[in-house]
């Protein structure tokens, strides 16, 4: 039975190693077809050391890539004594273990006639490794709280800190509160809920041994207080270490409300569980400081609704030092109107109040909630003020909230926006731009946004040397000429390495009167990632009636590339946050790994994932029109 096994683990372990040297030598012929290939654009070759990048700080826990470029093909390299791999095109990739602190990296380029070095220093942070059961010590690296904190009565927060394993961990903020400190299973991520303070997101824990976590309770005692942790590591052997966090916790003395007033306009994005809202906050609205996280305060606008806004943007309101609560509003629908282009509702109330808008999976319903309201009964309006407008509904969905639903008729709403004028609220809904489809050209008259990433930042680099900026412009350049061939008009976002920031590049599109926004980039790898496995295609988006188009572009783009499919996902980037319009972010390759980059340097990879964007956008706008 045991031979058995030995032989069927040494059978699974030769099918590995021949399937990876059979990888590897796939991948060096078509590295050396594909680098001698017509049309391929090539980074001039030095003896260059493109990642990591001096002084960089490393999160990585066993190992970093580093790559690079040479001059003479004769060269071998080296790095911190191991001999990288090299490719026909002139670059090099190595793996190197890394250790907590300082790292130095050493390049050695050695020819027949002469060598040149390169030596460079990292930074790993110690919190991701364990502490050696040796070392009887407190990790000052890693603790919460870390900031100065401010919490209320019946708050309840995590404190954290990292050590020696296996030891008993106290936590004492005054004489009267001790509490032990329970050593996390490192095996599992560790959940916590609504127990850690700070940015509605708990804290990534590193998943190594010594990492201790306890709680503590605000209570009415504890108003007008501060505490600073200070943390006792006790040893199996009865060794004692000690350590005061930098972070300081203050319970808030004024258990009722301490209103702020909005001196500076506030938008927030948030998405949670595949939905997105956008809450909005005007200049002199009134909110309730329900607490702070270093330079954040938390705002509380219900029992589930909670905002984090920089303090710079609040301010005490002096004629509200004495108001126990926020005056409350009546809101009304003031009117609605129709036009070619957009359906417009306008919202009234008696004073500035928050508000936020969700849009539904669905496409066509939009949920609106407003703040700081009045009793309000609930209502229902079939206003027909447009054949696309079906109804509007409205209820109280908490003591101060009041939310009205909006339905469409159509498959998809193309775009919205929300604007405030005051206690004026504006709400627009855009229409579809193709009033009347063609399908033999299916982009006529369609408007249509590219934007070449990066620029005048550099994004990420390829092995070669030639990073994200340099390689979206070409890209998009040929988009352009390949969707005006088929009717549509095109603006790009820059048209050499300067570019706007990335919310000019909002406004450029919507000054331009774009129906969508393309943004073009390509991947990069975490440290830790073994380039050689990692590879695909990937398209990103944010709002909900932008994913139709994710999905149409990102289909014909695998379809063109070739490449492992790397999935539609949402994510919260500043592109794909535009809401007047569908907006999506493309990764067709990535730049970082070897294969991938000499695809992308190559003129007919460029020109088949640009067919394939525009057929998706023409399989788009074919379906949603």
């Amino acid at each position: 039975m045991v031979d058995r096994e030995v032989k069927g683990l040494l059978t699974d372990w030769l099918y590995e190693k021949v399937i990876a040297e059979v990888s590897l030598f796939i991948f060096l012929r078509l590295s050396a077809i594909l680098c001698c290939a017509p049309g391929i654009i090539s980074a001039q070759q030095y003896n260059n050391v493109v990642h990591p990048k001096p002084a960089d700080f490393i999160v990585a826990r066993d190992s970093i890539f580093v790559f690079g470029n040479f001059s003479d093909p004769a060269t071998e390299v080296f790095v911190n004594g191991n001999q990288a791999i090299t490719f026909p095109n002139q670059t090099f990739l190595a793996m190197i273990p890394v250790a907590p602190g300082s790292l130095a990296v050493h390049t050695l380029f050695q020819t027949p006639e002469e060598s040149f070095s390169d030596s460079r220093q990292v930074f790993v942070p110690p919190y991701i490794f364990a502490t050696p059961a040796e070392t009887i010590a407190f990790d000052t690296t890693f603790f919460y709280p870390d900031r100065n904190i401010s919490i209320k009565s019946g708050d309840r927060i995590a404190v954290i800190v990292k050590g020696t394993p296996g030891g008993n961990v106290y936590c004492s903020l005054d004489e009267e509160t001790i509490f032990k400190l329970k050593e996390v299973n490192h095996r599992r991520r560790y959940r916590w809920r609504n127990t850690v303070f700070g940015f509605d997101n708990p804290w990534q824990l590193p998943r190594v041994k010594g990492v201790y976590v306890g709680f503590f309770t605000a209570t009415d005692e504890h108003r007008g207080r501060a505490f600073s942790p200070f943390f006792t590591l006790i040893t199996r052997d009865e060794q004692v270490r000690t350590f005061r966090g930098r972070g300081t916790i203050h319970v808030m003395k004024n258990s009722g409300a301490n209103i702020k007033k909005v001196i500076q306009d506030v938008t927030i994005f948030k998405n949670s569980r595949n939905q997105t809202f956008l809450t909005a906050l005007q200049k002199d609205v009134l909110v309730n400081d329900n607490g702070g996280y270093g330079d954040y305060s938390r705002v509380r606008l219900d029992k589930k609704q909670i905002l984090w806004i920089p303090r710079r943007k609040l301010q005490t309101a002096i004629e509200n030092l004495h108001v126990e609560e926020i005056p409350l509003s009546r809101l009304q629908i003031n009117r609605a109107t129709s036009d070619s282009a957009t359906i417009s509702i306008e919202f009234l109330s008696d004073s500035i109040v928050p508000f936020q808008i969700h849009q539904s999976t669905n496409l066509k319903s939009f949920i609106l909630k407003f703040w700081h309201i009045q009793k309000m009964p609930a209502i229902l309006r079939n206003d027909y003020i447009d054949p696309l407008f079906h109804k509007i509904s409205g209820k109280m969905f908490a003591e101060t909230g009041y939310q009205f639903n909006l339905n469409f008729t159509h498959k998809m709403v193309w775009g919205f926006d929300i604007s405030a004028e005051g206690n004026k609220i504006i709400t627009r809904f855009y229409k579809s731009p193709v009033p009347a489809f063609d399908r033999s050209k299916p982009l006529l008259g369609i408007k249509i946004c590219l934007d070449p990433g990066h620029g005048p930042d550099d994004g990420a680099f390829g092995l070669t040397g030639i990073n994200e900026k340099m390689i979206t412009l070409p890209y998009a350049e040929l988009l352009r000429e390949m969707l005006e061939s088929r009717g549509a008009t095109v603006f790009l976002t820059r048209e050499n390495e300067s570019g706007p920031s990335l919310q000019q590049r909002k406004l450029f599109a919507e000054a331009n009167g774009a129906d969508l926004f393309i943004s073009l980039h390509f991947n990069a790898l975490p440290n830790g990632v073994n380039p050689l496995k990692v590879r695909g295609t990937s398209t990103y988006y944010y709002h909900p009636h932008s994913k139709p188009l994710a999905l149409a572009v990102h289909r014909r783009m695998l379809r063109q590339s070739q490449l492992p499919d790397k999935g539609v996902h949402l994510k919260n980037l500043a592109v794909c946050r535009i809401t007047s319009m569908p907006s999506i972010l493309l990764e067709p390759a990535f730049i970082m790994q070897p294969f991938e980059e000499t695809q992308i340097l190559d003129m007919q990879f460029r020109e088949a994932v640009c067919k394939g964007i525009a057929q998706g956008i023409e399989d788009f706008i074919a379906k949603y029109h």
